[in-house]
């Protein structure tokens, strides 16, 4: 027992002296003012304030390698007072301007559900619209013939055979009785082309024509043009894929 005791005593007086320092030149102590009594000259240390954003990006060759490249990537602000950049002008500003000093305006060709959209469009933002519609015809389809004539029709099949052309059809009725159609394409330069073919075998009379006429697009004519009106056909120009906004064409 007083062993013990003895021992508690030992480690109360050797932990008395660690925590009052008297143990620092046998192994140092932990206290933080033993550490900056060893530091090399602690009293020339300065707490800098911190560096700017703006002026990081000058220090050093880091910032000046990034410094271009992040000016680069910012837009330049306008200086007070000068220009103002095109860039920043509505679209369809003069566009709008132009229809308002006509008075009339022209927009198509569009399919025939553009054109009710355009309408409807229209009227809600004016009321006393005049609005006319021409109607295009869209060619489907483009015809190789021969036209109607005196020669018996079975003769002139027989003579087209003898030169190699088979592909044949007689219309049986309508204003075309009696013409051979020798084919009918999509695209007008196969039409041509196959009437060169025909006639390099020696037939004479092939003809090209439009056939299969179609409801076609639409333009609207629209009077008169008032400034809301101008904006909103500039608007509605800019959503519908090749149409055209213009004055009315001058009639002579």
């Amino acid at each position: 027992m007083k062993l013990v005791l003895s021992l508690l005593v030992v480690a109360n007086v050797l932990l008395f002296g660690w925590l009052r320092g008297w143990m620092a030149p046998f192994g140092g102590d932990g206290r933080e003012p033993g550490r900056v009594e060893r530091q090399v000259a602690p009293d020339a240390l300065r707490v800098l304030p911190a560096a700017r954003s703006g002026s990081a990006g000058t220090a050093g060759t880091g910032g000046a390698a990034a410094g271009p490249t992040a000016a680069a990537g910012r837009a330049t602000p306008a200086a007070p007072g000068g220009p103002t950049p095109s860039a920043d002008a509505p679209p369809g500003a003069a566009l709008a301007a132009a229809l308002r000093a006509a008075n009339c305006a022209e927009i198509g060709p569009m399919a025939e559900a553009e054109a009710v959209r355009v309408q409807v469009a229209l009227d809600a933002v004016a009321a006393d619209l005049a609005v006319a519609t021409q109607r295009a015809e869209d060619t489907t389809s483009w015809w190789v013939y021969l036209a109607p004539g005196p020669t018996d029709v079975s003769k002139r099949l027989a003579e087209l055979r003898e030169r190699g052309v088979t592909d044949t059809y007689v219309m049986p009725d309508g204003p075309w009785k009696g013409a051979i159609s020798l084919g009918l394409f999509r695209q007008e330069d196969l039409a041509a082309a196959l009437q060169k073919t025909i006639a390099a075998k020696g037939v004479r009379g092939a003809r090209v024509a439009p056939r299969g006429p179609s409801p076609g697009r639409i333009t609207l004519q629209v009077r008169p043009v008032g400034e809301a009106v101008a904006a909103e056909l500039a608007r509605l120009r800019a959503a519908i894929p090749d149409a055209v906004a213009r004055p009315c064409a001058a009639r002579g």
